[in-house]
């Protein structure tokens, strides 16, 4: 890459990987061998609550977390579940700490983690009975986009019975039935700020690493 004028790689790390830290620090290893630098873009090589020493840019998850709840809880809602798929990323940890902040505000709120298959009928309809949520928050917009298809399937309306939101703000979200609450990522300013910080690691190499975090945008629709 050296002989081709590549002084700097923009890393998205992998998420869905059995040993993904593993895999993510032997990138990033490899990268560091060449002489590149590195910019860590959306989440961390390290699982939650590790940091590693690269630079990262990425929406502020734990204050987005707290954001969606806090939605949710000013709409009345008490019994919060956060749910996501297996071997979730880190960004999710963030997510649900944050989340959790804004629940230990409220007197008499709760919040449940879940871990499963939003599209498993039968776990989601334990989670409805066990929990008994009036608020859920998806860990992203394509799980919160099959459970809303798990919950008609079992009778549950949305929003009336339980809320539902997700994060990402993806293109269909707006589409869904009903249109999803989400928190949106700023991506055209991610871009900027990847980019401004890569100049910055190239011009001043020895510097601490730094993390650059955006605010998302809550975007409160019909499904909340």
């Amino acid at each position: 890459w050296a002989e081709r004028g590549v002084a700097g790689v923009f890393f998205a790390p992998v998420e869905h990987h059995p040993v993904r830290a593993a895999v993510n620090r032997a990138v990033v290893e490899r990268l560091r061998h060449r002489g590149l630098a590195v910019v860590l873009l959306d989440r961390d090589i390290c699982e939650f609550p590790e940091r590693s020493d690269e630079d990262l840019v990425a929406i502020d998850d734990f204050f987005a977390g707290f954001e969606l709840a806090a939605h949710v809880l000013e709409r009345g809602c008490t019994r919060l579940a956060f749910i996501a798929r297996p071997a979730f990323p880190e960004t999710t940890d963030l997510r649900v700490a944050g989340a959790r902040a804004a629940v230990e505000r409220v007197a008499k709120a709760r919040l449940d983690f879940v871990v499963c298959e939003p599209g498993e009928r039968a776990r989601v309809e334990v989670l409805l009975k066990r929990v008994r949520p009036d608020a859920i928050i998806a860990s992203n917009d394509a799980t919160a986009a099959r459970l809303l298809q798990t919950l008609r399937e079992l009778g549950r309306d949305v929003p009336r019975d339980t809320k539902v939101a997700g994060f990402d703000d993806v293109r269909y979200a707006s589409l869904l039935a009903p249109s999803l609450t989400t928190m949106r990522q700023p991506c055209e300013a991610l871009g900027a700020a990847a980019v401004e910080t890569m100049l910055g690691r190239l011009r001043q190499p020895r510097m601490p690493a730094r993390r650059v975090l955006l605010r998302a945008e809550l975007v409160v629709r019909a499904s909340t």
